[in-house]
């Protein structure tokens, strides 16, 4: 059986979607000071087969994606665009005895999507 595989129109994989957060309050009743907002973006697009350099897929990614478009195993899924880069945010706050703290939180910020 020969099989031809016709490449779909897609999004390529991208950190490009933004994701505006207004900050006030934590749920835990913490009083943010700063930043008031920030922008953590996320990752959206596909990894249909076949994948495009640009997508950063990894080797797994790679062959997941052979295998889906195959239809070599049961339900497995096309790879998925996800973080492969981040940075952290930095927040000032008021704690629960009203001290000033400044906490640095990691993998907050998405800089580079992948496929995986």
């Amino acid at each position: 059986m020969t099989r031809i595989f016709t490449p779909r129109t897609f999004t390529k994989c991208g950190a490009e979607k933004s994701c505006k957060w207004t900050l006030r309050k934590t749920r835990w009743g913490l009083d943010l000071v700063s930043p008031k907002s920030f922008n953590a973006y996320y990752c959206s697009g596909g990894c249909s087969f076949p994948i495009i350099k640009d997508a950063n897929p990894s080797n797994h990614a790679a062959i997941q994606s052979l295998v889906h478009a195959m239809r070599l195993g049961p339900n497995i899924p096309a790879p998925c665009c996800v973080p492969s880069e981040t940075k952290p945010l930095t927040l000032l706050y008021f704690d629960e005895h009203n001290s000033l703290v400044l906490k640095n939180y990691p993998n907050m910020i998405v800089e580079k999507c992948a496929c995986r």
